[in-house]
C-alpha cells in the first residue's frame, strides 16, 4: 500500500514537471509565433484566443497570462512581426556597405527564409483591425524607405527609382504565394536573375 502511494506520487510529480517544463516552453513568443503561422496557414478568422489555446493545447489562463486582454495581444502581434520581419533585418543588411550586396542579400533573406509568407494575410487583416492598422501601415512604408534607399545609392532616380522599388516590393511579396511550387535552388536562381535585372543601368 505505502509503495502504491509512492508510486502515485512519483506518477504525479513526474507530470507535474512535464506540465511545467511545456508551460516553461510557452513563452510569449511562442504564442506570438503559433498566431503568425495560423494568421498565414488559416486565415484572420482563426485568429481567436479559443482556436489559439485549442492550437497550443493549453487553457485561456495561459493566454492571460502574457497579455491582459484582445488588444494588447493584438498591439504584441505586430511589433512582433514588425520587429523580427522587418528591423531585425534592416537592421543586419544596414553593416552591408555595398548597395548592390545590401539588395542582393535582402533578396536572398526573403526567399530563404520564406518570410513574405505573412505578408498578404497581415495586410488583409490590418484593413479590418483597428488595433493594427496604423502600426501595420508604419511598418510597409519603412519598408518602401529601405529599398528604395538602396536604388538611390545604386543612382537610380524618378520613374526608374519608383518602377524599381514597386517591382521588388509586389514580387517579394507575392513570391511565396505564386512559386511555392518551385524548389528552393530555383527561386534562389530567379534571385539572381531579377537581381541582375532591377540593377542593371
Amino acid at each position: 500500500m505505502v509503495l502504491k502511494v509512492i508510486v502515485q506520487l512519483l506518477l504525479c510529480h513526474t507530470n507535474f514537471t512535464v506540465m511545467k517544463k511545456k508551460q516553461q516552453r510557452l513563452s510569449k513568443e511562442a504564442w506570438l509565433r503559433t498566431s503568425l503561422d495560423i494568421l498565414a496557414e488559416e486565415g484572420e478568422q482563426k485568429l481567436t484566443i479559443d482556436h489559439l489555446v485549442k492550437a497550443m493545447g493549453v487553457t485561456k489562463g495561459s493566454f492571460y497570462w502574457h497579455f491582459k486582454n484582445r488588444a494588447e495581444y493584438i498591439r504584441e502581434l505586430v511589433c512582433f512581426w514588425a520587429d523580427f520581419h522587418t528591423r531585425a533585418i534592416v537592421h543586419e543588411l544596414n553593416l552591408i556597405l555595398d548597395p548592390a550586396k545590401r539588395l542582393l542579400r535582402l533578396m536572398v533573406i526573403l526567399t530563404e527564409e520564406n518570410q513574405s509568407r505573412y505578408d498578404i494575410s497581415i495586410m488583409n487583416w490590418g484593413k479590418r483591425e483597428p488595433v493594427a492598422q496604423q502600426k501595420l501601415q508604419d511598418v510597409f512604408n519603412m519598408r518602401m524607405q529601405f529599398i528604395r534607399s538602396i536604388f538611390k545609392e545604386l543612382g537610380f532616380e524618378g520613374d526608374e527609382l519608383e518602377m524599381r522599388v514597386q517591382t521588388m516590393v509586389f514580387f517579394q511579396t507575392m513570391e511565396s504565394s505564386q512559386y511555392a511550387l518551385l524548389s528552393k535552388k530555383i527561386r534562389l536562381r530567379h534571385v539572381k536573375l531579377r537581381h541582375k535585372m532591377l540593377t542593371r543601368t
